[in-house]
């Protein structure tokens, strides 16, 4: 799960990464919806599903997210981190 607000250059560097590695599902939550962050998304490649939010909700953007994941673990990223292979 990645939370953004208004960073699109840092969130298709993020998608891209997690594209390399083993992840079953990705969620995107836009902090404060930003009418790019789908198009982000879309030229990315990613089979990742949003979740937008009208407000910026900080950190606790994680809770929507949360509610729209199907796995049983969750990986929590921001939209300028990501993990190195093999992590």
């Amino acid at each position: 799960m990645i939370v953004t607000f208004r960073r699109p250059g840092s969130l298709a560097s993020v998608l891209e990464r997690l594209r390399q590695l083993p992840i079953d599902e990705v969620i995107v939550v836009d902090n404060a919806a930003d009418p790019g962050t789908a198009g982000v998304i879309e030229r990315s490649g990613s089979q990742a599903r949003l979740v937008t939010s009208d407000e910026n909700l900080g950190e606790a953007g994680r809770n929507p997210g949360a509610l729209e994941a199907r796995g049983d673990l969750l990986l929590m990223l921001d939209d300028d981190s990501y993990p190195l292979p093999g992590a």
